[in-house]
């Protein structure tokens, strides 16, 4: 989905500097040095395709169907297991991060009636989205989707956009969230990484944040970066690290920001040659 990202630039120009405790991705358990200064009201960028400003509507589909007695392949059962956990998926994640992109493993699974398609539509596209059929819905105790929003959708559908990139290089495995506004935990070894996204719900983000935990490592996404302009000073102290639709797109380890010292500073790795996570 959408078109190829450039980088960010800034006309603030300033040389890396060594992050002090509590400031680094490493606090999060990823190796990082800090880069210059962003100042992302210079860049021109195109709408993100996940954006509230299409004014998406969703199709849902009410008709169960016929579940065929079959045993679920492994692929099959992960993808029970994380649609249990976050709810919904876009068709091209599906394939891509389930299936290795063999369409024919996918049409089966639907066919057998695991997976229920719906479509997510603007007034110039759809996008074929699945969740749960009702049955295996039941048997693995997940989340309900047909209480989900617009805003809802297009928050989980982010949220496998940063597990594909987390599981470019790494094995990591699909929690559930104990609380919202978090869609969901992303769990590396003994780490978990808490992932929120701000779409349609800034003022949640401003309540969750006044109250939580300064040692919980959360990564949260964003359209933009001054949309955050609420939550900045509340995200300085804590184990918080952003991320935008479009900076998705980049290698992981460019992909995100801190706030520091009144501004918005990337964080990259010195090493750019595979995600690492500290122990």
């Amino acid at each position: 989905m959408g078109t190829k990202q450039e980088g960010y630039s800034s006309n603030q120009q300033s040389a890396p500097v060594s992050y002090q405790s509590g400031g680094g991705l490493s606090d999060l358990g990823l190796h990082s040095t800090i880069d210059e200064p962003i100042n992302s009201q210079s860049n021109e960028r195109r709408l993100s395709p996940f954006s509230l400003q299409h004014g998406w509507t969703v199709q849902w589909t009410y008709r169960v169907p016929n579940i065929v007695k079959a045993h679920m392949t492994l692929r099959e059962e992960q993808v029970a297991k994380s649609l249990a956990k976050i709810g919904i998926i876009g068709g091209a994640q599906l394939s891509r991060l389930f299936f290795n992109k063999n369409k024919l493993q996918m049409k089966k699974m639907i066919h057998k009636g695991y997976v229920i398609p719906h479509v997510l539509r603007d007034q110039h596209k759809e996008i074929p989205i699945y969740t749960l059929s009702p049955v295996v819905l039941n048997s693995y105790g997940g989340v309900v989707w047909k209480r989900f929003t617009v805003e809802d959708v297009l928050q989980r559908m982010l949220f496998f956009q940063l597990y594909g990139k987390f599981t470019e290089k790494e094995l990591v495995m699909i929690e559930r969230a104990e609380s919202e506004p978090y869609v969901g935990i992303i769990r590396r070894k003994n780490m978990r990484f808490y992932i929120g996204v701000v779409r349609g719900n800034m003022e949640e983000w401003e309540r969750a944040l006044r109250w939580e935990y300064e040692s919980k490592r959360i990564l949260l996404i964003a359209e933009t970066l001054e949309e955050l302009a609420p939550v900045q000073e509340m995200i300085k102290h804590r184990m918080v690290r952003v991320t935008t639709d479009h900076d998705l797109k980049m290698h992981f380890n460019e992909m995100f920001y801190q706030w520091m010292d009144g501004k918005w500073v990337r964080e990259v790795r010195e090493d750019h040659s595979s995600i690492q996570v500290c122990e």
